[in-house]
């Protein structure tokens, strides 16, 4: 611990102040990496420093189950980042008149609850402030007043914000989103009892440090273009330039601390929210060249195959749902690989053509298989 009468002294100086924060989170949160815990910090920071970001990524807290540590970590959050705003309870209204400059830092817990089903107008709003909030100077416009005093007008969406939840959320948000998996702690690890007045004290020490680094610093940090480390998409470079700003100007061990964050966080982005287009366009790709490849396969047997493979979610798309051949139509069309009549022999069937799924499968997966090879032959119509 460093005594109050430091905090003057070590204002310029983020190293100390950032790595008493990752200890201060991972005393009473068990993270699923050191490189968790190390991005959780540097976006706590990134609060602070929001003044020099051009862009704010979203913090993505998610787990399988529940009494994973998600509203914990929120707790804690609370007491260290900038101008805290716990959205539980607050309208998505209320939230867009609390934006201004600087920004609070918006926490929400159980978001999950608030996306499931349906789209009225507050999951709009919702998604509205959380995809626009994400760029500097972006705002929604909103009819307010009322009768003839009725009027259009602009709300700032710019701010920080946390999202905590059970699964995944929409494409949309979670690719503006770094992402952190939280899974429920053994009985072998350890964590500090969490009594809010207790922890108050030494929570308001880091913040205030980290409120005075960012006011001497700001200038630089928008000034700051960090090198991005090998692997990182154009998304996620623009995700993690405000936090490796912030990692590089502290020095010691944080710019190396902040780039094995953000390629292993990237990785589990990648894989947490592999959409199930993506999914099905990968599964039956895998179909298609464990039964060698042909020219076209029936509808049936497509699906078939698809609910039989294991760790499959085509048999159980939640709510009592399997995938059918309408929604399987459905998904692939959006790829340009709708369903043809195929034509075998005399006899005339729905299935799919592989010279049209070779293009999405081009384009979407990682590693391409050739299609040109061919086991069996057939004409559409």
């Amino acid at each position: 611990m460093i005594a109050l009468a430091d905090a003057d002294r070590l204002a310029a100086d983020l190293t100390a102040p950032l790595s008493e924060l990752a200890d201060f989170l991972g005393s009473y949160v068990v993270f699923s990496s050191v490189e968790a815990r190390d991005a959780v910090a540097l976006w706590a920071a990134h609060t602070w420093a929001i003044g020099a970001a051009g862009t704010t990524p979203r913090l993505s807290i998610r787990s399988v189950e529940k009494q994973s540590g998600k509203t914990r970590l929120l707790e804690v959050l609370e007491l260290v980042v900038a101008r805290p705003i716990m959205a539980v309870n607050v309208s998505v209204a209320v939230l867009f008149r609390s934006i201004g400059e600087p920004p609070p830092t918006i926490l929400w817990d159980e978001i999950d609850a608030l996306f499931r089903g349906g789209n009225d107008s507050s999951r709009e709003d919702l998604r509205a402030l959380l995809n626009s909030g994400y760029r500097r100077g972006a705002s929604v416009l909103r009819v307010v007043g009322e009768g003839t005093k009725m009027a259009v007008k602009a709300f700032a969406t710019f701010a920080p914000v946390v999202l905590a939840g059970i699964g995944n959320q929409p494409d949309t948000v979670s690719d503006r989103s770094i992402i952190v998996e939280q899974r429920r702690r053994r009985p072998d690890e350890r964590v500090r009892a969490f009594r809010r007045r207790v922890v108050e004290p030494e929570a308001q020490l880091v913040r205030e440090r980290l409120r005075a680094w960012a006011a001497e610093n700001l200038e630089e940090l928008e000034r700051a273009r960090p090198a991005m480390p090998a692997g990182l998409s154009d998304r996620a470079a623009d995700l993690w330039e405000p936090l490796l700003a912030i990692a590089d100007l502290a020095g010691g061990s944080w710019p190396s601390r902040g780039r094995r964050a953000a390629v292993e966080l990237a990785r589990v982005g990648r894989e947490a929210d592999r959409s199930l287009g993506v999914r099905l366009l990968a599964d039956v790709r895998a179909i298609w060249e464990e039964i060698g490849r042909p020219k076209y396969l029936r509808t049936e047997e497509l699906l078939e195959r698809l609910k039989a493979l294991d760790e499959s979610p085509w048999g159980d798309l939640g709510h009592g749902r399997e995938l059918d051949s309408r929604s399987l139509a459905g998904r692939l069309r959006k790829f340009g690989a709708g369903p043809k009549q195929v034509r075998l022999g005399a006899v005339t069937v729905k299935g799919y053509v592989a010279a049209e799924l070779a293009d999405p499968w081009a384009r979407y997966l990682p590693t391409p298989s050739a299609q040109s090879e061919t086991t069996e032959t057939g004409e559409t119509t």
